[in-house]
C-alpha cells in the first residue's frame, strides 16, 4: 500500500536555524566518501581551503532542491572575491533515478561549483544517519515516486570541519556572512 504525503509534509523539517561550531551540532556531520560526476572517488577533505555546503536532495525535486541551488548561486555573488572558495556538494538521496549522468546534467544547470555526489556501496543510510537527515522514497498508487527529505545545508569550514547548519529559509546575505566568517577562521 502506497502512502500519499502532501507536498508540505514532504519537505517538512525540524529546522535548527543556524547552529554555531561543530560542538553545537552534537557530532552531526562528518567527512565521507562519494563518487562525483566523473565517477571519481572523493571526500570533503579534497576541498580543503574552501567552505562546502553539503545538501541532501534529488534531481526530480520540484521545488526545494532547485530553490536551494538557486539561492546558493545568489550567495556566491554576495561573496564577491571569495565566491570561488564556496562549493556545494549535492548528495542525492534518490539513487534509483539519479544516475551519475542524470545528476551531472541537472547540476550543470547551476555551475561547476556544484559537485554531484553519489554515496557508494550502500553507505547512504549511514551517511544520512550521521547527518541526522530524514529521507524516504514514497511511491503513490500510480507508481510516481516522491522523495521526502530534510531541506537545510551543512556548512563545512575551510579545514573540512562541520561548522554550521543553515536552514533553507535563511536569506542569501546571512548565509554569505556565515561563509565569510568561516573563511576568516
Amino acid at each position: 500500500m502506497a502512502i500519499w504525503i502532501s507536498p508540505v509534509s514532504l519537505y517538512a523539517h525540524t529546522s535548527i536555524e543556524s547552529v554555531k561550531i561543530a560542538d553545537d551540532l552534537g557530532g552531526v556531520g562528518r567527512d565521507f566518501t562519494f563518487l562525483d560526476g566523473n565517477g571519481k572517488l572523493r571526500r570533503l577533505n579534497d576541498f580543503h581551503g574552501d567552505v562546502i555546503a553539503v545538501f541532501f536532495g534529488f534531481t526530480h525535486c520540484p521545488d526545494v532542491c532547485p530553490g536551494f541551488l538557486t539561492k546558493a548561486s545568489v550567495v556566491r555573488e554576495h561573496l564577491g572575491v571569495n565566491k570561488n572558495r564556496f562549493k556545494v556538494v549535492f548528495v542525492t538521496v534518490d539513487l534509483e533515478r539519479d544516475s551519475r549522468a542524470a545528476l551531472t546534467r541537472y547540476l550543470d544547470l547551476f555551475g561547476n561549483w556544484v559537485i554531484g555526489a553519489r554515496i557508494p556501496g550502500g553507505e547512504l543510510a549511514e551517511v544520512t544517519r550521521d547527518f541526522a537527515i530524514t529521507n524516504q522514497l514514497i511511491k503513490d498508487a500510480n507508481g510516481r515516486i516522491n522523495v521526502s527529505h530534510s531541506i537545510g545545508a551543512f556548512l563545512f569550514d575551510k579545514n573540512s570541519r562541520p561548522a554550521h547548519y543553515i536552514s533553507s529559509s535563511r536569506d542569501p546575505e546571512y548565509i554569505a556572512d556565515q561563509i565569510d566568517r568561516l573563511l576568516e577562521l
